[in-house]
């Protein structure tokens, strides 16, 4: 007896295989037991299992900010830096997201309110090929020419308008003890990222600066978009961040990069 089978994309690829070698095996056994017994029932066929998501990354034992991530949060993260295959061609942008979700295993929503605000329809024609890149990547090459972003906010993965990214906040507490142990080092942390992270901080941002050098108030757009703060508790060991998701991940980054270099330094040294 011959099958044949079709392996299409991650998920249902192995769903596919899965029933097709369980319909093999039952009627392997149903013809053994016709030739036995006539009047023995067949087996009945075995549900198929569903496939099981991705494992979660380990905890790391030091917590790189607060709060935590919730599990499913992280699991989207997890996704986000992983591998992901796609062929678009006029493929309306609902669609496109039911496609990553379902290929993904994530939750993925379509903002349809801020889309609505400006007038950007919710089929938009997307037309991408891309293969082994980044999730996370692709939102991005896909996203910025529609004026579109994505975050991560309250379990799912949210694709929304650029405007909406840029004014929505959020506060974290980063630790930071190992790399400012003396005076004054949290103030040049400070410092440093204000200059090399984001362009939205409360101190000076430069969408603001010509007016306010000019003696102006600035127009109402610019209060759209969501002024960031950054603040040392220098008794804490810690940074209280207010910043947009992207902000937050080159915070992120940069603190990574500076423990790795501390790390790389005494190495060498």
């Amino acid at each position: 007896m011959k099958t044949k089978s079709i392996i299409y994309g991650r998920t249902i690829g192995s769903q596919v295989l899965i029933l097709t070698l369980c319909f093999a095996a039952t009627a392997v056994t149903s013809c053994s037991a016709n030739n036995d017994d006539p009047n023995e029932q067949p087996p009945v066929a075995q549900p198929v299992p569903k496939p099981q998501p991705a494992e979660l990354p380990p905890t790391s034992e030091k917590l790189e900010f607060l709060p935590a991530l919730e599990a499913a949060e992280r699991r989207i993260l997890a996704e986000l830096v992983g591998p992901t295959d796609v062929a678009f061609s006029d493929t309306p942008l609902t669609d496109v997201i039911q496609f990553l979700a379902e290929y993904h295993n994530i939750p993925i929503i379509l903002d349809a309110e801020a889309l609505n605000e400006t007038a950007i329809p919710l089929d938009l024609p997307i037309t991408r090929t891309l293969t082994g890149v980044k999730l996370q990547s692709m939102l991005r090459v896909v996203l910025e020419p529609q004026k579109l972003a994505f975050v991560v906010e309250d379990e799912v993965l949210k694709i929304t308008t650029r405007q909406r990214a840029d004014r929505c906040l959020t506060t974290r507490v980063y630790p930071i003890a190992d790399l400012c142990p003396g005076d004054g080092d949290a103030k040049s942390l400070v410092a440093a990222i204000q200059k090399t992270v984001a362009t939205n901080w409360e101190t000076d941002p430069p969408a603001l600066r010509p007016f306010q050098e000019a003696g102006g108030a600035a127009p109402v757009q610019l209060a759209k978009v969501g002024i960031a703060k950054i603040v040392a508790m220098e008794t804490a060991g810690s940074l209280i961040v207010t910043q947009t998701y992207d902000g937050h991940n080159q915070v992120l980054q940069l603190l990574r990069m500076l423990r790795e270099a501390k790390s790389l330094s005494r190495k060498n040294g």
